[in-house]
C-alpha cells in the first residue's frame, strides 16, 4: 500500500519515467531502513493531493468531492446524485468528461465488472482527502450526502419487485454490487431516524442478506430499526412492523448463534406486542408462526399442533397459499411427529401440492429459516420410513435436495443437506452421508450457520465409522457434540443427535459407551405422550445391551424386553419400520419355545413391505425367516 501511495503521488507530479524510477527506488531504501516515519509519509502525501488538487477544473473539484460519499459506483448513480445535489455554477458538470480526466490523473479508477456496468472507484486515503475538501462546504456536503442516500434507498425500493420474480439472480447481484453504498444510505437514514427511507433499505435488503446467508448484516439492521421504531408514535401498524422485525431478529440469531437467550427474548418480545395489540394480518400469521415454532423447538409439540391448526384455519380464511403451505406444515409435522404418521403425511403432501403451484422465490422475503417447501419434503421423507417405504422416503429426499438446489438459499440448502444426511444415517448408506455431510460443512463454515456445523459434524462422524473410519468418526461425532452443546441449540434436535452418537458407539464395537447416551435421549423423548421416533431408540437400546449381553456371556433377557417394548409402541402408532425392525429381532434372540409364534408375527409383518435396494430391514427379516425354516 505504501508503495502504491508513493507510486499515485508521483504519477500527480507528472514526473519523467526515469525520475519516477528513481524516487521509487528511494522510496523502498526509506521504508526498508526506516528513516521516515508514517506521519512525515503522510504530510507528504497531503501535500501532493493538495498540488494536484488546486490544478483541478473547478468542475472536476465538484465531481472529486460528490465521489467521496460513495463507496464505488457506475456512472449512472454518481450522474444522478450529482444532478440531484445542484452543485451550482451554471448547472450540473459533464460527469463522463469529468470521471474521464480524474482517470487520467490517478485520482480514481476504473473497474470493469464482467456482464455490468464500469465501476469507477477511489483508494481510500484519497477518498479521505475528498472527503476532508467536500466537509469544507457544509451545505454542498449535506446536499450530496443526502442526494446520495436518497438514490440508494429509491432504487432498492425499485429492485424490490424484482427480487422474487423471474430475474431474481440478477436484481440480487445488481444489489450485492451495491452493498457499501447500501449501508452508508443506510447509516445515513438511521442517525436521522427517517423511518420511511428505512423502510425502502430493509425490505430489499432482507432480502438481500437471506439470500446470501448474511445474517449477522441482518442482526444489525433489525436492531437498528427497532431502535428508530422505539421512538416512532405507537399505532397498529407500527406494533405489526414491530412484531415482524423481531421475528427476523430472532431467526437470524438462531441462525448463526443458536438457540440462546437473546433468540428467545426476540421471539418472546414479538408474541408480547402481538398480544397487547397486533392486528389480523399477515403480521399476525407471521407471529403466530413464531410462536409455533419456538413450541417445537422446545419440543412441545402439543403447543405447537394446536398454533399450527390456528394458522391453517388463518390461512385457509384469507385463502392465502403461501400461509396454508405453511399452516400444513405445521399441522402435519407435529402430527407425525407425535402420533399421527399418515395424518401428518396427508397435510404434508397437501402441502408440498400448493406449494408447487407458488412462484420459485415466494418464500424469498422471509427472513431465517428455511424454505417450508424444502421442510415438507424432507418431513415426508422420515415419515415415509417410519411408516416403512424407504425407496419413497429416498426419492422424496432428493426432492427436497432439487428443491434447495434451485432456490439458491443457502440455509435452506444446508438444512436439506443435514435432514438427508440423517435418513441415509438411518438407511445404512454411509458413503451417501459421507458425501453430503461434507457438503452440508462447507455451506456451514462459509456463512457461519453454527447449528449446521454442529450437526454436521456430528452425523458426518458416524458416517466415517460406518464405513470404517472408527477413531476418526469417533472424535467428529465427539467435536460435533461438544459444538452443539456450547451453542445453547434446539432442544428438539438434542435426542436425536445423542442417538446418532449412540449408534456410532455400536457400530464402533463400543456398547457401554451408547449406553450412557441412548438413555437421556429416551427420557427426553418419552415425555409427555413421546414421539413417533421412540420406538427406534428403544430398538438402539436393545441393540446396546445386547451386545454387551453377547460380549460377557450374558442373557439376553433385558434386550429382549426392549425390543418388545419398541414393538408395541411401534404397533400403537403404526410406525412400519419400528415393527419390522423389532420383530426381527424379536424372532432372532427370542426363546426357541417361541420360535413358530415370533416368526408367523415376524412373516405377517413382512408382508406388509415392498422389497427394493434400500429395504435392508426388508431383506434381513426374509432372510432370518429362511434361515430358521431351514434349521428346523
Amino acid at each position: 500500500l505504501p508503495l502504491a501511495i508513493e507510486l499515485a503521488a508521483a504519477r500527480l507530479r507528472l514526473l519523467s519515467p526515469e525520475a519516477l524510477l528513481h524516487q521509487l527506488g528511494d522510496r523502498l531504501r526509506l521504508l526498508r531502513s526506516g528513516a521516515r516515519d508514517l506521519p512525515e509519509r503522510q504530510r507528504t502525501l497531503r501535500a501532493t493531493m493538495d498540488w494536484s488538487y488546486e490544478l483541478l477544473t473547478p468542475d472536476e473539484q465538484g465531481l472529486f468531492q460528490v465521489l467521496a460519499v460513495f463507496a464505488d459506483s457506475d456512472l449512472t448513480a454518481i450522474e444522478a446524485v450529482a444532478a440531484s445535489a445542484d452543485l451550482g455554477d451554471g448547472g450540473t458538470p459533464d460527469v463522463l468528461d469529468g470521471l474521464t480526466s480524474l482517470i487520467e490523473k490517478s485520482l480514481i479508477r476504473r473497474v470493469d465488472v464482467p456482464g455490468s456496468e464500469t465501476r469507477f472507484a477511489m483508494l481510500g486515503t484519497i477518498r479521505e482527502f475528498a472527503r476532508d475538501r467536500l466537509d469544507q462546504h457544509p451545505d454542498v456536503a449535506a446536499r450530496v450526502t443526502h442526494a446520495h442516500a436518497s438514490y440508494y434507498a429509491d432504487l432498492v425500493q425499485r429492485t424490490r419487485p424484482d427480487l422474487t420474480g423471474a430475474d431474481r439472480l440478477a436484481a440480487l447481484s445488481g444489489l450485492a454490487a451495491e452493498v457499501g453504498n447500501l449501508r452508508l444510505a443506510w447509516r445515513y437514514w438511521v442517525a436521522r431516524e427517517e423511518l420511511a427511507q428505512l423502510e425502502k433499505l430493509a425490505d430489499g435488503l432482507l432480502i438481500l442478506n437471506e439470500a446470501r446467508g448474511w445474517y449477522l448484516d441482518t442482526v444489525g439492521l433489525t436492531t437498528d430499526m427497532l431502535a428508530v421504531l422505539s421512538r416512532s408514535p405507537h399505532s397498529p401498524d407500527r406494533i405489526n412492523q414491530e412484531i415482524a422485525l423481531r421475528t427476523s431478529l430472532a431467526r437470524a440469531l438462531m441462525s448463526t448463534k443458536g438457540y440462546t437467550p437473546e433468540v428467545e427474548e426476540a421471539f418472546g418480545k414479538g408474541l408480547e406486542l402481538f398480544e397487547r395489540g397486533g392486528t389480523q394480518s399477515h403480521q399476525q400469521f407471521t407471529a403466530i408462526r413464531a410462536l409455533a415454532s419456538l413450541y417445537n423447538l422446545r419440543g412441545d409439540s402439543q403447543r405447537g399442533t394446536q398454533l399450527g391448526r390456528e394458522l391453517l384455519a388463518f390461512a385457509e380464511e384469507v385463502e392465502d397459499p403461501e400461509m396454508m403451505v405453511e399452516g400444513h406444515l405445521l399441522v402435519g409435522s407435529n402430527e407425525m411427529f407425535v402420533d399421527d404418521l399418515v395424518g401428518g403425511l396427508e397435510h404434508l403432501d397437501r402441502a408440498i401440492a400448493i406449494g408447487a403451484t407458488l412462484a420459485p422465490h415466494a418464500f424469498s422475503s422471509r427472513t431465517g429459516g428455511n424454505d417450508p417447501r424444502v421442510a415438507c419434503f424432507t418431513t415426508s421423507a422420515i415419515t415415509l420410513w417410519l411408516l416403512g417405504y424407504p425407496e419413497r422416503a429416498a426419492e422424496r429426499m432428493n426432492g427436497a435436495l432439487t428443491l434447495a438446489g434451485e432456490l439458491s438459499h443457502p440455509f435452506t440448502d444446508a438444512f436439506a443437506r443435514f435432514h438427508s444426511c440423517v435418513l441415509h444415517v438411518w438407511l445404512r448408506d454411509f458413503e451417501t452421508v459421507v458425501e453430503r455431510s461434507a457438503e452440508l460443512l462447507d455451506i456451514a463454515e462459509d456463512h457461519g450457520f453454527q447449528i449446521w456445523k454442529a450437526a454436521g459434524t456430528t452425523v458426518r462422524g458416524a458416517a466415517q465409522v460406518g464405513v470404517g473410519r472408527v477413531e476418526e468418526g469417533l472424535a467428529n461425532v465427539a467435536a460435533g457434540m461438544h459444538l452443539y452443546q456450547g451453542l445453547r441449540s434446539p432442544p428438539v434436535f438434542w435426542p436425536l443427535l445423542l442417538s446418532i452418537q449412540a449408534a456410532a458407539f455400536l457400530n464402533a464395537g463400543r456398547p457401554a459407551e451408547g449406553l450412557s447416551r441412548i438413555d437421556p435421549a429416551i427420557e427426553m423423548m418419552s415425555a409427555d405422550a413421546g414421539t413417533s421416533l421412540l420406538s427406534e431408540f428403544y430398538l438402539l437400546k436393545g441393540d446396546l445391551l445386547l451386545a454387551l449381553a453377547t460380549r460377557h456371556g450374558r442373557d439376553v433377557a433385558e434386550a429382549e424386553h426392549w425390543y418388545g417394548l419398541a414393538l408395541d409402541r411401534a404397533r400403537a402408532l403404526d410406525v412400519g419400520i419400528s415393527q419390522l425392525r423389532a420383530a426381527t429381532r424379536i424372532c432372532r434372540v427370542g426363546a426357541a419355545g417361541e420360535r413358530d409364534s415370533t416368526m408367523r408375527m415376524l412373516a405377517q409383518i413382512a408382508a406388509r413391505f415392498d422389497d427394493g435396494p434400500l429395504s435392508h430391514d426388508l431383506r434381513e427379516a426374509k432372510e432370518l425367516l429362511e434361515d430358521l425354516a431351514r434349521a428346523e
